[in-house]
């Protein structure tokens, strides 16, 4: 199985809701975020992802979730990654339909059932961190 690092963005609003994306391709919500890439940081292909699929420029933070899990039909093994992000600026735009057909803030109820993987809820999720530094090239 080949390994792949997924990060996503954790971004909430005023209202309390949540940043989603629908996959079109893979046909479900999540947060924004995708593959890293070879030779790419995690915040760095956070950044790219979220561009690509929202329109908006982010800030990373912390890191708030690790998962993995085996997927058989693609033969990969992928470490996801959760990390609380901020707008920095931007504007909605899709620029891929054919990936992400919509991207709307979901309220937190709605969240956790499209997101079972996070047994505990998302409001959970975001009250536990771990700290995240990329200390570049040496």
């Amino acid at each position: 199985m080949k390994r792949v690092d997924v990060a996503y963005a954790c971004i909430r609003n005023e209202e309390n809701q949540i940043l989603m994306v629908y996959n079109q391709d893979a046909g479900h919500w999540s947060m924004p975020g995708g593959k890293v890439e070879q030779g790419e940081f995690l915040d760095q292909a956070l950044v790219r992802e979220v561009k690509e699929e929202t329109g908006y420029d982010v800030s990373v933070g912390d890191v708030l979730s690790i998962n993995e899990r085996k997927i058989v039909a693609s033969k990969e093994h992928a470490l996801f990654l959760t990390f609380s992000c901020e707008i920095l600026g931007g504007k909605l735009l899709i620029s891929d339909p054919k990936e992400i057909s919509k991207v709307e803030w979901i309220d937190f109820d709605k969240v956790n059932e499209l997101m079972p993987y996070h047994p505990q809820g998302v409001e959970t999720l975001m009250s536990e961190r771990i700290k995240y530094t990329n200390q570049g090239k040496y």
